[in-house]
Formats: structure tokens, sequence, C-alpha cells
């Protein structure tokens, strides 16, 4: 469950919350950060494109953006503990599953909290080698592309999990 103070299970949380796996991405067609961050039914403007709120200097910068109350209103955490507001340095072939508060959680979190809680949990006990390609056609560009690889060594006690990803966006003239 999203947050580490709240106990059970998303269907008998105090608050409901939305669990995408990374399967339930896949039949999506594997997308992005940021179109995922702009699917959500309860996502306000999202910024990461050149021609979105905040300029260029918020270019390549996924940040959610739930219930339209900003990006500093939403918490992100990965596999539970806080990390930075710029959800583009998690790459996606790590991330087992996204659990999504809607709510606001401001009694456990503060203010950071209030216009929800993004949490990424990564993948256990990946032991191999992945790699994983992406191509998408835009007419009249040169089209999006993306290249991941995830790698894991351990046993029963100890696992280590790394990963990396690249993504490049065309440019696209209106």
């Amino acid at each position: 469950v999203t947050g580490p103070l709240i106990r059970g299970t998303p269907e008998d949380a105090a608050l409901p919350v939305e669990v995408y796996s990374r399967e339930d991405l896949e039949k999506q067609g594997s997308p992005t950060a940021l179109e995922f961050a702009k699917s959500l039914t309860i996502a306000g403007p999202t910024t990461g494109e050149s021609y979105y709120f905040g300029g260029p200097a918020l270019t390549g910068s996924v940040n959610y953006n739930l219930r339209g109350l900003g990006a500093d209103k939403t918490l992100i955490l990965l596999n539970g503990r806080r990390v930075s507001q710029n959800t583009s340095n998690i790459p996606s072939i790590a991330v087992e599953r996204t659990e999504v508060l809607k709510d606001g959680a401001a009694v456990i979190y503060g203010a950071d909290a209030t216009g929800g809680v993004v949490n990424f949990i990564t993948r256990d006990n990946f032991v191999g080698l992945e790699l994983d390609a992406q191509y998408k056609n835009i007419a009249d560009s040169d089209g999006d592309y993306s290249a991941s690889i995830l790698g894991g060594i351990g046993d029963d006690r100890v696992n280590f999990l790394w990963s990396a990803e690249y993504e490049h966006p065309s440019r696209l003239r209106a």
C-alpha cells in the first residue's frame, strides 16, 4: 500500500489506491513516464514537453499534478520513500507497479501530499538481463524512440538491481 504508515491492502485501505502493474502498462503500449502522467484521469496540467507549462526549463522533467493542485502538492515516492518530483529519472523498466492515491494525504505526509501520492515500486529478486527498445512513428518527424536495460544478480537473501534508460522525443513542427 502506498505509504509506510498505512497498513492493509488497496481494497480495505482508508483511502482507495489505484494500482497499475507492469503488465497493465504493457497492454497500453508501454507508455513513457510523460504519457502515463498525462493519461491519469485525475491529472491536471503536466510538465515535460517544451511547449507545456513552465517553458524550456522543465523540458524533459515529468512532474505529476494530481487534482490540478500543482506538482509541488503531489508527493512522489520510490518504494515508499520520498524522491524528487522529477519522475523522468526513474527508469520504467525497473518499475513493477505504480500506486496512485488520488485523495489528499496531508495528515500522513504533510502539505506535499494534499494533491495525492504516486508511489513507484521496483522489481524484487530480479536475476538476469533484460533489454527493451521502442520506436513510435510520427508523421513529419524522426519519430520517438527509447532503449532500456535492466540487470540483476543475487540469491534468496540479497539482490542487486540496476537499470538505465534513454528516451529521445523528436521535434515536431507546428
